[in-house]
């Protein structure tokens, strides 16, 4: 049926192109949001103009469309050991540059918004009653069949409800757990991309200071080690250890090359790597309680975790690297569900 719903819309296109407006809002506070939004903004823009809104200043990957809204929201600080700094985001953000930002939203101009966990745009279609759809992994969070820790963190919970309210929800996830969760939305250069193994370890940390990880991961040696910084403005060698920028291109080939990907329990990241058949091993952002969750599912699928990257852990980060075990899961391609789910809430609330 929902696929029935694309085509019946993809035949009608060239009707509703121009007459609708859709508000695209994403969340800036991790690269996940923006690859999402780089995946489905070319095919969403097919049916509808869509403008593209973000907040937060955490993200480094270009989406391939202009930004017609950028707003200030909240920026995660984190201690450069893996854990959130709960004091530095909450100096960091402003209440009333947030309320003021809320009230300039232009929403006269849209039929709707589509929201990938962006708080600004969100209670700003809440203030003003237009219909907006939650289209993200945190939506997957409302439904009481996603996978959860042992300790339930019921004030996080709330923010997964709270955070940034929708009219609808679509949420995406490792498994579909619930009638409203869609597995992984992944990009093209992913979804069908020519995989390699040059041997190296990709590492996305972004929780952890680049040397303090270069320290501890040259235990590999002396096999090479990736590490992607939002912190380097240029290419650093240490060693066996390579710190990198964050850049599209240059990560995408990285991961596609190397032999196992280091992260944090994200989603996109790791639902990426799991695609590509390469060794996974995921470490959840300590005070972040959606990659507990994360870490959760992917315990489920045999994935290995860590609670910490120390020196003591060094031995189990390189039998896992040296482990030819692995879990490879070949996510469809959903486009065309997503789009066609999308469409028809937009149709719905015309």
């Amino acid at each position: 049926m929902i696929v029935a719903c694309a085509i019946a819309f993809a035949e009608n296109k060239a009707g509703l192109q121009g007459t609708m407006r859709i508000l695209y809002a994403f969340q800036g506070t991790g690269n996940g949001h923006a690859a999402r939004a780089r995946a489905i903004l070319p095919e969403l823009s097919r049916y509808a103009q869509v403008d593209v809104a973000t907040s937060g200043m955490n993200s480094q990957l270009n989406v391939g469309f202009p930004i017609s809204h950028h707003y200030r929201g909240i920026s995660y600080e984190n201690n450069g050991q893996g854990r959130i700094s709960y004091i530095k985001t909450v100096r960091a953000f402003s209440f009333v540059r947030a309320i003021r930002d809320i009230r300039s939203v232009p929403l006269t101009s849209y039929d709707c918004v589509v929201n990938d966990f962006e708080p600004i745009t969100a209670y700003a279609a809440l203030r003003a009653g237009v219909p907006s759809l939650a289209l993200s992994h945190q939506a997957a969070f409302l439904s009481r069949g996603s996978p959860r820790p042992k300790n339930k963190d019921y004030l996080a919970e709330g923010v997964f409800k709270w955070y940034a309210p929708a009219s609808a929800a679509i949420g995406f996830h490792f498994e579909r757990y619930d009638s409203n969760i869609i597995t992984p939305l992944l990009r093209s250069e992913i979804h069908d991309a020519k995989v390699s193994n040059e041997g190296h370890m990709t590492v996305y940390l972004p929780g952890f200071d680049d040397q303090y990880l270069a320290n501890i991961l040259r235990c590999v040696a002396p096999k090479n080690v990736h590490i992607f910084s939002r912190k380097v403005s240029s290419i650093v060698q240490r060693d066996n250890v390579t710190i990198l920028p964050v850049a599209h291109d240059t990560f995408v080939r990285s991961l596609l090359s190397c032999d196992g990907f280091l992260a944090g329990a994200g989603f996109e990241g790791p639902a990426e790597a799991l695609h590509l058949g390469k060794k996974l091993m995921v470490v959840p952002l300590g005070g972040q309680y959606e990659q507990w969750c994360n870490a959760a599912a992917l315990a489920k699928l045999r994935v290995p975790n860590l609670t910490r990257v120390t020196h003591r852990e060094s031995e189990r980060i390189r039998e896992w690297f040296n482990s030819p075990e692995k879990v490879e899961l070949r996510f469809p391609c959903v486009m065309a569900e997503v789009v066609g789910r999308v469409m028809a809430f937009v149709n719905r609330h015309r």
